[in-house]
């Protein structure tokens, strides 16, 4: 296992960069080639926002703690600190399980990040976004990016997740998070079949529902098996994948890059 984390670590910024690029690329044809739904607002404008967004993220992503998972993982790695550390797992069991972790952590935080009030005001201008696509995606306020660096780097202390499964969830993360956010049409059959064990576009799409008890759902961001578990899961919308609304009633601030950035200073929902 030291052998593949030490090669993995050594091709990691390169596969991260054909992974982002390569994921948004794809996705971004595959919206043109068989959209779902029909886009409520101007296209140009939604996207210089949330590409904006995205641009004071990975700045921000960098200058603050460059790759932060990874450098925690490997201190936890050098102090033997961490639950699967303690209890001398395997090698593979350790990078199984700890995956498995990290994906249960983003499931656990994004539901606190709807609970919580204070919390939500940072999330909410991800759902402020009236149109749902690859670009939804992107849209994180940057004080939510800033708690969640601190967040992760406590559960891969706590969890003593190995460099390896770090390595291999931060690889995944960009893939998974841009296709849930896809605005493209998935064969029925496929998606049944797919959402047995992964999150599809149209299971999260229904989370970005106005309806509060649609959005109060399917908060998972690799494996459906949280949602299952925990009884967030609901597997269609009330008024169909094409003709449900996306957003929040009455706080959309989404279509301007200083509004969204002010959003969470401001009274509402």
């Amino acid at each position: 296992m030291p052998a593949f984390e030490a090669a993995l670590s050594a091709r990691f910024a390169d596969l991260h960069a054909i992974v982002f690029w390569g994921t948004i690329m794809a996705i971004a044809l595959w919206e043109h080639a068989a959209p779902l739904r029909a886009l409520a607002h101007p296209l140009r404008r939604r996207w210089a926002a949330n590409v904006g967004v995205l641009a004071i993220n990975a700045g921000l992503s960098w200058l603050v703690f460059p790759g932060a998972a990874l450098v925690v993982a490997a201190t936890g790695a050098a102090w033997n600190v961490g639950l699967l550390r303690w209890v001398q797992a395997p090698d593979w069991v350790a990078v199984t399980v700890g995956f498995l972790l990290l994906d249960l952590a983003r499931y656990t935080a994004h539901l606190v990040l709807h609970r919580a009030p204070l919390l939500w005001r940072l999330h909410r201008m991800h759902h402020t976004d009236g149109d749902f696509d690859i670009t939804t995606g992107f849209r994180f306020h940057p004080l939510e990016t800033l708690v969640g660096i601190g967040y992760n780097s406590a559960v891969i202390l706590i969890t003593g997740a190995p460099v390896a499964a770090v390595l291999l969830y931060e690889l995944a993360f960009p893939l998974t998070s841009f296709w849930a956010h896809a605005n493209a049409r998935l064969a029925p059959w496929i998606d049944r079949y797919l959402r047995r064990v992964l999150v599809t576009p149209d299971m999260h799409r229904i989370h970005h529902s106005v309806r509060p008890a649609e959005q109060d759902s399917n908060f998972g961001g690799m494996f459906t098996a949280w949602d299952w578990l925990f009884g967030t899961y609901v597997s269609a919308p009330v008024d169909g994948q094409a003709g449900m609304r996306i957003g929040l009633d009455g706080n959309e601030n989404g279509q301007h890059l200083g509004r969204m950035l002010a959003d969470p200073f401001r009274s509402g929902r």
